[in-house]
């Protein structure tokens, strides 16, 4: 074996020196837990641990602790208020009357104005009352007082006019013939207008027939246009081309037709009652 696989001597002062200082740590360590094995601290730890039970409670209550903190200035106040509690709190008979007639409290709130209306008419109640046998006696023709206060312009207006009411009445016969005569005033317009202007071939009156004027002017125009047409005839309409003008009558489907407008080509209009270019001549 060689000299070096032993170690130095120099190592071994390093081993040495080194268990040397764990030994002064552990020293500095057995000196450091003296103090704990002190009767005073052993009796402040027990102590510590008594009150520890109650630092758990505490610990288990802190949300109520927490509301009774929020809710503090509002405690506060109650308390600042006692006597005013204490005082409803002896009052809370009264009170319990007063939540049994809430609902007969809610009724005269709601007919406050109404009960305030009275009171300020209350001299005009009092004279009602002092007056009661006359207005029972109105009382018994209540619906003739609605329907003549309904008619109260109508009733002063008529007050008014009392004097032309008497005139009226002294002329009673003229007014009530007035409405015939109207009437008989209205049949001879109607029987004139009749007489102006009733449709051609209607007559006004029968047995015998007379008719209006319109009537006459009709036949008088249509007598105008056959004489018209006996000097103006230009034949049949099937037969004729080129232009043909106002005034001209043609024969056509049985029927004499008097021609009411220039034709640049007479065979491109066809007398018929729906051709506004022709009239049939009767």
């Amino acid at each position: 074996m060689s000299t070096a696989e032993f170690l130095s001597r120099t190592a071994f002062d390093d081993i040495i020196t080194s268990l040397e200082n764990l030994l002064s740590q552990v020293q500095a360590l057995v000196d450091s837990l003296d103090p704990v094995n002190d009767a005073q601290v052993i009796a402040d730890f027990q102590a510590l641990a008594g009150a520890l039970t109650e630092l758990m409670n505490v610990a288990g209550a802190l949300t109520e602790i927490n509301n009774v903190e929020a809710a503090l200035t509002a405690i506060n106040n109650v308390n600042a208020d006692l006597a005013n509690v204490n005082t409803l709190v002896g009052a809370l008979t009264e009170l319990t009357n007063v939540e049994g007639a809430l609902t007969e409290i809610n009724n005269v709130e709601a007919a406050l104005t109404a009960i305030n209306n009275v009171n300020a008419a209350l001299s005009n109640v009092n004279t009602a009352a002092g007056n009661i046998a006359n207005i029972n006696t109105v009382g018994g023709i209540d619906s003739a007082v609605t329907a003549a206060a309904a008619i109260d312009t109508e009733i002063t207006s008529v007050a008014g006019i009392v004097s032309e009411i008497q005139t009226a009445a002294s002329n009673i016969q003229a007014i009530i013939d007035a409405p015939g005569f109207a009437q008989a005033a209205e049949d001879a317009r109607d029987k004139a207008q009749e007489w102006a202007a009733k449709a051609e071939d209607e007559p006004v009156e029968t047995s015998p027939d007379k008719f209006s004027s319109l009537h006459y002017a009709a036949k008088a125009e249509e007598f105008f246009d056959l004489i018209t047409g006996l000097t103006n005839y230009a034949g049949l309409w099937s037969g004729l081309s080129g232009a043909l003008t106002e005034g001209n009558v043609v024969f056509h489907t049985g029927e004499f037709w008097f021609l009411l407008e220039d034709l640049a080509d007479v065979t491109t209009s066809e007398p018929s009652e729906a051709n506004t270019d022709w009239r049939l001549l009767t």
